[in-house]
């Protein structure tokens, strides 16, 4: 009997470490699977911006930096010591050292369509293969990662028959040891099945994650195909007025026309000519809104004097179609907005006009301009400029913002237009971190609405750069404290996430702390629970935050 509990106190003891070791395991996993996903999306990052510096849309430059990111994420370093380059196939490098040279040999700047042609010729196969060292990149982990769990399985199962041997030795001799070991090994038991469902659930989110990578893939794909239509629609609409440019000239070239044809002829040829080159800009601006790299700048800007300005401009034309120019504030307030001042400008001239150019007179335009609380609790600037004109047909309003899409009351009154002037202002809204929307009544006039974030001053914007550096060092302070100092790293980090705007969860790990306060006897499992719990919630907002900061 003493050989039999000697023998299972020591298989028992040896139980409890693998099991301890295979938790270490699954903690290692799930790092190294962040890191692959990590890995994986910033190549498929830099693999869009290198098609998009081939296809002329984005500079070298550009791609060079999507590089440096994808270059950073492999210099980082896994548990295990090694970094992820170097878990990287030899494939993966060849291919990326293959682009690396492709990039360094091509001009700066954008690439002219003579070069693009010549180096999408030469990369063709480079980006294909890329895309697939990717996938095999994940489905090599995902592999080595299964081929893991199976041997802690067989392992584990092979201690647990080793033990069940001992315990029917033992109860040969005792019926006391019988009981004791049994409800020993019945509790170690619950734990390894508790560490096996913890890693196969970590595993299927690192699936989740590779699906989530492949949906990406297919937005590219949809983009694509969203960039055909587009050059579809601008044949379109630049065919029409210069097959009538075309047709009026032609006219034009008999000899035998009358004074007032050729004067009627030139004024139709004018007409649609001013159609052409309003939409040529429109193009432009529109082009350049969306394929620029166009960042806001902090600078700020008074929307009360920019409006008063657009009433300067525009007051010949209000007058010549008798509308009367209001605009209705508080001059207690400031209405001071941060961004560009050139493309602000553009917004509300564009809205001023049209309601002038809507409105029949005698009328009015009335502008309001107030402050009031964003969602966030940010403060905001709201302005609304309405006309009491024609109006919007209901069934139109959802489309408005769309390019060349123009209300169907405008096009049977054959009023003069477009159709991108109302999609370049919600682009620059968009760009503006704002908000753009419409009411309207046939027949009663509309009223479109602008809301802007108010002017961060420098202070506050550096805290707002800094926020995601912040929260990343906070996870590694926490992820890496023993139990003997996690509540002094808590304690710390929480005054630095809590000062840098993440109140959330800044009480989210106060709550963490107190529950470590109000239970100083919790057990090394217990705790590790609640910290992972923490570690989640935390990882998830990081990543929220970082993806919001790059779109």
């Amino acid at each position: 009997m003493a050989v039999s509990l000697t023998s299972l106190v020591v298989s028992v003891f040896n139980a409890s470490q693998a099991a301890k070791e295979e938790g270490e395991i699954f903690t290692a996993a799930q790092s190294t699977a962040t890191s692959v996903i990590f890995t994986q999306r910033e190549t498929l990052a830099f693999t869009t911006k290198y098609s998009l510096w081939l296809g002329g849309a984005t500079s070298k430059r550009d791609a060079q930096i999507s590089r440096a990111l994808l270059g950073q994420r492999l210099a980082v370093i896994t548990d295990d010591g090694v970094t992820m380059g170097e878990k990287s196939t030899p494939e993966f490098i060849y291919v990326l050292k293959t682009m690396d040279s492709i990039l360094d040999n091509a001009p700066d700047g954008f690439l002219s369509d003579a070069a693009s042609t010549k180096f999408q010729a030469i990369s063709s196969d480079v980006i294909n293969q890329m895309l697939l060292e990717s996938r095999k990149m994940v489905v090599s982990y995902q592999q080595a990662l299964d081929k893991d769990l199976l041997v802690a399985v067989t392992q584990r199962e092979d201690k647990a028959k080793e033990n069940l041997i001992y315990l029917l030795v033992l109860i040969f001799f005792t019926s006391i040891f019988l009981v004791s070991f049994t409800l020993g090994f019945r509790r170690q038991y619950n734990t390894a099945a508790r560490n096996l469902e913890q890693g196969l659930i970590e595993l299927q989110g690192a699936e989740l994650a590779l699906s989530e990578a492949q949906l990406r893939v297919q937005l590219l794909e949809d983009t694509n195909q969203a960039k055909d239509d587009f050059i579809s629609t601008i044949n379109h609409e630049l065919r029409t007025p210069l097959t009538s440019i075309i047709g009026y000239i032609d006219l034009l070239q008999n000899s035998n026309i009358s004074a007032k044809s050729t004067k009627t002829y030139l004024e139709v040829i004018e007409k649609n000519s001013a159609v052409l080159l309003d939409l040529v800009d429109g193009i432009l601006s529109l082009t350049k809104l969306e394929t620029q790299d166009f960042e806001t700048t902090n600078t700020s800007v008074d929307l009360y004097r920019l409006i008063q300005n657009k009433f300067f401009v525009l007051t010949p034309l209000a007058e010549e179609r008798n509308i009367e120019l209001k605009i209705i504030h508080d001059s207690s307030i400031d209405y001071v907005v941060g961004g560009n001042s050139g493309q602000l400008s553009q917004v509300f001239l564009n809205l001023i006009s049209n309601a002038i150019k809507f409105s029949d007179g005698p009328g009015k335009v009335e502008v309001s301009l107030s402050r009031i609380q964003g969602q966030n609790g940010a403060p905001e600037v709201k302005v609304t400029v309405q006309d009491f004109g024609i109006g919007i047909p209901i069934q139109d309003q959802s489309q408005l913002f769309t390019r060349f899409f123009r209300a169907s009351n405008v096009v049977d009154s054959q009023i003069q237009g477009t159709g991108l002037g109302l999609s370049i202002i919600s682009r620059i809204i968009e760009l503006h971190h704002g908000s753009v929307s419409v009411e309207s009544e046939l027949g009663k006039g509309s009223t479109f609405t602008v809301t802007l974030p108010a002017y961060e001053s420098p202070v506050y914007r550096m805290i707002l750069e800094k926020r995601s550096g912040v929260l990343s060092r906070a996870i590694t302070a926490i992820e890496g404290a023993s139990d003997e100092n996690l509540y002094i790293t808590c304690h710390e980090m929480a005054g630095a996430v809590g000062f840098y705007s993440f109140e959330k969860l800044g009480k989210e790990i106060e709550s963490f702390m107190k529950w470590l306060k109000a239970n100083p006897e919790a057990g090394e499992q217990a705790i590790l629970k609640r910290k992972n719990d923490l570690l989640h919630v935390l990882k998830l907002d990081s990543m929220f935050i970082i993806e919001t900061e790059e779109s």
